[in-house]
């Protein structure tokens, strides 16, 4: 084979996978924080059909003064005036099981669901979904929400621990 065979054939495979749709590759973070820290994830992404899902499972808390062991994945719009986020917040180091909940901004206005009980060591899944420009929707668990809210063209994704550690699965 002549080398500008092999280059062309090179250049055509190049082309081939430029071409193919990007998909996201799952990937797991283990965020272990000292207490009275924060160990964070910032992407701004395009919000039209943008979802980001995958597993918390709470594996340690850690006890501070002022700040509560907790891990949580959000979306921001770029006005600061709406989001959508999954929250996992944990209690005292010998505590057992933790809060999850589901919130949000709408219009500057602050929502948010019903905590449940979730267990040390236990896996929650999670999924935030734009399904629309101007909805969200959000699970946790067994929760589920929908939020009129507007994102606008791209978000901030936020994934991120204190005080604690935490396994975030499959995002």
């Amino acid at each position: 084979m002549s080398m500008r065979s092999i280059c062309t054939t090179l250049i055509a495979a190049v082309a081939v996978l430029w071409s193919l749709p990007a998909q996201a590759v799952p990937m797991t973070w283990g965020c272990d924080t000292a207490a009275g820290r924060l160990s964070a994830i910032e992407i701004d992404v395009p919000a039209a059909g943008f979802g980001v899902g995958g597993t918390i499972t709470p594996n340690e808390f850690r006890k501070d003064a002022t700040w509560a062991p907790g891990a949580w994945v959000r979306i921001d719009a770029a006005d600061g005036q709406n989001a959508a986020e999954v929250r996992y917040l944990g209690g005292p180091p010998k505590t057992k099981e933790g809060l999850v909940m589901l919130s949000g901004k709408v219009a500057g206005a602050d929502h948010k669901g019903k905590p449940k009980l979730s267990g040390l060591a236990q896996p929650v899944a999670f999924a935030i979904k734009v399904t629309g420009p101007g909805e969200v929707s959000l699970s946790a668990g067994e929760q589920k929400a929908r939020l009129p809210v507007a994102m606008g063209d791209k978000v901030k994704l936020t994934v991120a621990c204190s005080t604690g550690g935490f396994l975030f699965t499959r995002l």
